[in-house]
């Protein structure tokens, strides 16, 4: 197993050391992407929230109406099967 860091493995450095990606943040902007963070993610939470809300109230009224329907649906299929059952009562007596 190799030891060390990637960059003292491989030939040149991957970010070069005068690179301003390297350079140290001024105290002044120390907070700053923190900051920026927090205000996305607020900014994010804001908007999906009554998104989310609006989702899951419809998915309830859907829920709700597909309920109905399949007891409607078992209602009728009961009484579909009783009807049933006396009309084979009725033929099995000899009515026409």
């Amino acid at each position: 197993m190799v030891s060390g860091s990637v960059e003292s493995r491989i030939s040149h450095p991957v970010i070069p050391t005068n690179h301003p990606a390297r350079r140290r943040l001024p105290k002044s902007n120390a907070g700053f992407l923190n900051l920026e963070a927090v205000v996305a993610i607020s900014i994010l939470a804001l908007v999906m929230l009554p998104l989310a809300y609006s989702s899951f109230h419809e998915a309830k009224t859907v829920c709700a109406a597909t309920y109905r329907d399949a007891v409607a649906m078992e209602i009728l299929d009961g009484e579909n099967g009783s009807a049933r059952g006396r009309r084979m009562a009725e033929l099995s007596r000899g009515a026409p």
